[in-house]
């Protein structure tokens, strides 16, 4: 069986990726003001961020981690990250945090709303799901929690926790 048609839980990040991708396509944000003014890819570790500070960007939906060290602009960003596996009666219960990280305007203390409106978007998106049912296989298991990351100014952020069972499922892998 190819990975598009397993049921393998490894293949969830990718299903939830790709319907998150669609639920903030039309969402913009602002990008990071640069502190500098040095361009990127000068002897600089700035990354590309915004000249402007009316300057909106959409969302970049990710897996896993953010890179280490990197010259493009990450912020604003939804990251999928698969957190644990629980294999009991046949089938397989998966966890998976999402971490939102946005960005404020200059001066503006107010950056957690951003985050807290990406994430109701995420959180509809599941919620809007038939039966609850994702890509034919994998099927969503309440609760949903959602948390505020303490915020390092201009940057907030939130994870948002999801159960995810996959019936017939006896293996993560």
């Amino acid at each position: 069986m190819s990975d598009a048609q397993s049921t393998n839980a490894v293949c969830l990040p990718d299903a939830i990726c790709k319907l998150l991708e669609s639920a903030l396509s039309e969402v913009r944000l602002h990008a990071p003001r640069r502190s500098s003014g040095l361009r990127p890819g000068s002897l600089s570790d700035e990354p590309d961020v915004a000249e402007h500070e009316d300057e909106l960007v959409s969302v970049k939906v990710m897996q896993g981690f953010l890179p280490a060290r990197t010259s493009e602009n990450l912020f604003p960003y939804v990251l999928v990250r698969p957190v644990s596996w629980t294999v009991e009666d046949g089938s397989t219960t998966a966890a998976v945090e999402i971490h939102v990280g946005t960005s404020a305007p200059d001066g503006d203390d107010q950056g957690y709303r951003d985050a807290a409106n990406v994430s109701r978007r995420i959180i509809g998106a599941f919620m809007a799901l038939p039966n609850g049912i994702l890509d034919e296989r994998f099927v969503l298991n309440a609760p949903i929690t959602w948390t505020l990351k303490a915020d390092d100014p201009p940057f907030s952020g939130a994870v948002i926790t999801s159960r995810w069972d996959i019936p017939g499922e006896q293996f993560p892998f």
